[in-house]
């Protein structure tokens, strides 16, 4: 699909949504992984300040496994300030930091294959245990639902009740992690919720339900992997829109287009992208931003990738234990960030 085609799909949906839409695209590609970050608030900033974006919706269709989620509350603080009301377009994955920015809108459409996820986190702390790797010692991230899931294991499948019991578990536990990073874990835990709070009152009056959803979303689901689809969606009682099939169509075949350009769907091969040659130099683009610009009288579509230059090379490094070269690949970031790129 070229630019051309991106740009018709996109003035097509906004057309028909009455809206303005801003694609956001962070990649999972092994090794090539991206997350929401403050990064993208600057490019965000610049988009919506100088575009001539005044719309009353403006839309955000995004692709995420994660991030910040600060940044989550920061973006969609910022959107907010620039239209009356703000939507998100789900065509497939939208978890943690990016299901918080979709609990800040006023309408979720997510396509069938649409997955919100618990926005639980990992904490590191210099405080966190410590395991020996083989670039030297190094903090185990510690997970929120982790440790409350233990603790619930020991009173409700154990039937630990008695209080001395109890703090025979807790003291088990700041044997084995240090008491400042399990501090560090509650105040995490508090912060998501605090935060899943704040963007669903954007939108959102009754209490009890807020509370619900938050609670559910922070504290009450199983694990991070426990996806939760439209229908689980609907049933949370967020604003999930559903789409005439035309349009779900439209939706998803733009986000194939940008998960191509990512290259999502392919492996990452160190052997096929170096050939024959000894040393390789690739361009990678992990992450994107993409919208209709109309400033001028002909519309046009303006990009941003996060893209990585990064150097493949291929060398015989001594095995330590067995005392014989065997060949190696090793890596060397060259370039790194947020570029303007119209030539995708």
């Amino acid at each position: 699909m070229s630019r051309q085609e991106r740009l018709e799909i996109l003035m097509d949906l906004e057309e028909k949504r009455k809206s303005k839409i801003i694609v956001y695209i962070t990649g999972d590609r092994t090794t090539l992984e991206t997350k929401i970050g403050d990064d993208v608030i600057p490019i965000l900033q610049n988009i919506l300040i100088n575009s001539s974006i005044n719309e009353k919706r403006i839309e955000l269709m995004i692709y995420s496994r994660g991030g910040s989620g600060s940044t989550a509350l920061t973006l969609v603080s910022l959107i907010r300030e620039y239209c009356d009301e703000f939507n998100v377009i789900i065509p497939w994955r939208a978890h943690s930091a990016a299901t918080l920015i979709s609990m800040g809108a006023n309408s979720i459409v997510m396509l069938k294959s649409g997955q919100l996820s618990p926005v639980d986190v990992n904490v590191t702390t210099p405080f966190n245990p410590v395991i020996n790797s083989p670039r030297g010692p190094k903090n185990i991230p510690i997970n929120v639902e982790d440790l409350y899931g233990y603790i619930s294991f020991s009173k409700n499948v154990l039937g630990i009740k008695n209080e001395e019991y109890l703090v025979d578990v807790l003291g088990f536990i700041t044997n084995q992690v240090n008491a400042l990073a399990l501090g560090a874990v509650h105040r995490a835990r508090e912060k998501n919720s605090k935060i899943a709070s704040s963007l669903l009152q954007y939108h959102m009056q009754d209490e009890e339900i807020i509370n619900k959803i938050s609670d559910i979303m922070t504290m009450g689901l199983y694990e991070h992997s426990f996806l939760i689809s439209r229908r689980d969606a609907i049933k949370l009682k967020l604003p999930i829109d559903i789409i005439d099939d035309d349009m779900e169509k439209k939706i998803w075949d733009l986000f194939k287009e940008y998960y191509i350009l990512l290259e999502l769907d392919q492996l990452y091969n160190q052997e096929i992208m170096l050939g024959e040659e000894k040393t390789q130099d690739v361009i990678f683009h992990r992450a994107i931003i993409e919208y209709i610009n109309q400033n001028e009288d002909n519309p046009k579509l303006d990009t941003f990738t996060f893209t990585t230059k990064r150097r493949l090379i291929r060398r015989e490094l001594e095995d330590p234990i067995l005392k014989v070269k065997l060949p190696n690949i090793i890596e060397k970031n060259l370039e790194d960030g947020w570029i303007n790129n119209n030539s995708i």
